[in-house]
């Protein structure tokens, strides 16, 4: 399991999404689908109880081949609140 931190380091390097077969690139977007639609619903929840927050969304998902190539955290900007 990736470590989750709070960095202010680049963005993780490219995937390996264009050496994926059509059924593969089919299932990683909608698996970013499913994944975008749960964030806007818990944003949404989220931004009618505290109407005065802002919310706002950094985020880069990347699908790799092989483990020992991906970086081992999962990084996100300062601005997440």
């Amino acid at each position: 399991m990736p470590d989750i931190s709070q960095d202010h380091a680049a963005l993780m390097p490219p995937g390996d999404f264009d050496k994926l077969d059509k059924r593969e690139k089919e299932a990683f977007s909608a698996m970013q689908e499913d994944a975008v639609a749960h964030l806007l619903k818990a944003s949404n929840e989220f931004q009618l109880r505290y109407p005065g927050l802002k919310i706002d969304w950094k985020l880069q998902m990347e699908v790799y081949r092989s483990e020992s190539i991906h970086p081992s955290t999962v990084r996100y900007s300062q601005r997440v609140y």
